[in-house]
């Protein structure tokens, strides 16, 4: 998938986040806010991990996930955990990106 493609997928799930109640929206804000950079120290599969802790992170795994093109938050773990060691650096550095497009719209429209 490309840059456009995930910009597209993340503004539509932002959008219905949005129009979501406000505690929601807020929740899923600071989880924008904060993943870009959890995945860059942290690492894609521990990331991951770590929003599935909560179910407001089960939620947004789940919407990361749906950009990335994984079943739910649970897939998308099991996707990076079998992951040879080149793929999963790209994996991560594509999940940055992915991120990195929620956060966007997030401080945008929520």
């Amino acid at each position: 998938m490309s840059d456009r493609a995930w910009a597209t997928k993340a503004h539509e799930i932002v959008a219905r986040v949005a129009s979501s109640d406000a505690g929601a929206a807020k929740n899923f804000r600071t989880q924008c806010m904060n993943s870009p950079v959890l995945v860059r120290q942290a690492g894609a599969l521990q990331a991951v991990a770590f929003w599935r802790r909560t179910a407001e992170g089960k939620e947004f795994s789940d919407c990361v996930a749906e950009i990335r093109g994984d079943r739910d938050g649970a897939g998308l773990l099991d996707a990076l955990a079998k992951l040879p060691d080149g793929e999963y650096v790209d994996a991560s550095r594509k999940l940055v990106r992915i991120v990195g497009w929620l956060r966007r719209f997030a401080q945008a429209e929520l």
